[in-house]
């Protein structure tokens, strides 16, 4: 979603829809009411290995996963594509008017 597009309505269309890591950082901002700072998007990440099988009746193989375990917000010292400045994201209410894009560094 980007912001010359429309939010989707109904809630079926909007679950259909994509974030930038910007436009999710946007979001955690909005979440958590910050109004001011530099944030960044921040993931924490799993790993796992164990024995698995695509092909059923095969015997299994060696391999590995990486999940997404959760999602924060980090405070950032300098601008980045996917930083975002809390204090221009556009507050009405509980919702958001604009998404702004990631601060150009």
């Amino acid at each position: 979603m980007s912001n010359t597009q429309q939010t989707p309505n109904p809630p079926e269309e909007a679950a259909k829809q994509t974030l930038t890591i910007a436009e999710l950082t946007t979001v955690l901002i909005k979440h958590y009411g910050i109004k001011e700072g530099l944030y960044e998007a921040s993931f924490g990440i799993g790993i796992t290995v164990g024995g698995f099988q695509p092909v059923p009746n095969e015997p299994p193989y060696p391999g590995a996963a990486v999940f997404v375990q959760s999602v924060s917000l980090q405070a950032v010292p300098i601008p980045s594509p996917h930083s975002v400045d809390a204090s221009k994201v556009s507050l009405v209410g509980d919702r958001h008017q604009d998404v702004p894009q990631g601060s150009k560094g």
